[in-house]
């Protein structure tokens, strides 16, 4: 996990319900009916960590498509005969 997400959920234990329940809105881009302040860390910890493995699998994938297109490139090419 990244730096970054780590300090940012440690970060979310000493905020306050009313600041939870403000995150939770923002990182689900829906409406919180919960006020229990370790299911909303939970939540909200669970939803940045989703966040950050979705954005590395796709820099995966892309590596992968780009590997793959150079090792298609590369067999294709007319061999020299001697």
């Amino acid at each position: 996990m990244s730096p970054h997400v780590t300090i940012e959920i440690a970060e979310l234990q000493n905020k306050t319900v009313n600041q939870l329940v403000q995150r939770y809105e923002q990182v689900f881009n829906e409406e919180c009916r919960s006020r229990n302040k370790q299911y909303l860390i939970r939540r909200i910890a669970w939803r940045l960590q989703a966040k950050r493995l979705r954005s590395l699998v796709t820099l995966v994938k892309l590596a992968l498509t780009t590997t793959k297109r150079s090792c298609l490139m590369n067999t294709n090419r007319p061999r020299c005969s001697n």
